[in-house]
């Protein structure tokens, strides 16, 4: 049994840019590696079984198997990109932490985030062991939505028609009285003044 806590515990090669399940991010600070922003670090050399691979520290001794049985991992969460991520060097940019467990991985923390694992031998006055600081990568930049510049709307201007003019009836001819005489005696009446100049003509 104790063989085999030692093989799955052995050093790993340091990986520079992790990828978990959650997320993708680098080392930048690990126990016996050395600490640097950009990720140029060396290889995890800690007693506590740590596996950078993973993300996982547990509270045992990688050497020889045996659980730290007061011990515990410590898990602290920074905003940022925080070099020592604990309540003691980041109060101000702490987010959570620290939070006890015998196993503990990197969890999900989100973009530009700092995730540390401290592992102790003890629960109290005890020594540290191990630990590994984890950084998430930077947000990617968010592109400004590109609203689309309204088209006027013509509003259609009301014209009244022009009335058109009534037309007005026709005047009517004026009719003459009614005589009783028909068209023969209107014929007839027209003929008098005509006998009449006959006459004066003939007399001359």
């Amino acid at each position: 049994m104790l063989f085999v806590g030692m093989l799955l515990f052995l050093p790993a090669k340091n990986v520079r840019a992790a990828s978990f399940p959650w997320g993708s991010g680098f080392y930048i600070n690990l126990y016996g590696g050395g600490a640097d922003p950009n990720g140029n670090i060396g290889d995890y050399n800690g007693e506590a079984a740590c596996n950078i691979a993973t993300g996982t520290c547990i509270a045992q001794n990688r050497l020889n198997g045996q659980f730290y049985e007061s011990g515990n991992v410590q898990r602290y969460i920074c905003r940022g990109k925080v070099l020592n991520c604990d309540n003691t060097f980041a109060a101000s940019g702490l987010i959570s932490g620290p939070e006890y467990g015998k196993t503990l991985d990197m969890t999900n923390p989100g973009c530009d985030r700092t995730v540390q694992l401290d592992v102790f031998d003890k629960n109290m006055g005890g020594t540290l062991k191990g630990y590994m600081t984890w950084y998430s990568g930077d947000c990617s930049a968010v592109r400004a939505a590109v609203v689309p510049t309204p088209t006027p709307t013509t509003t259609p201007t009301y014209v009244a028609p022009t009335p058109s003019p009534t037309p007005q009836p026709l005047t009517q001819l004026r009719r003459l009285p009614p005589t009783g005489m028909g068209a023969v005696g209107w014929l007839a009446l027209g003929l008098v003044p005509l006998g009449f100049l006959a006459m004066r003509i003939k007399k001359k």
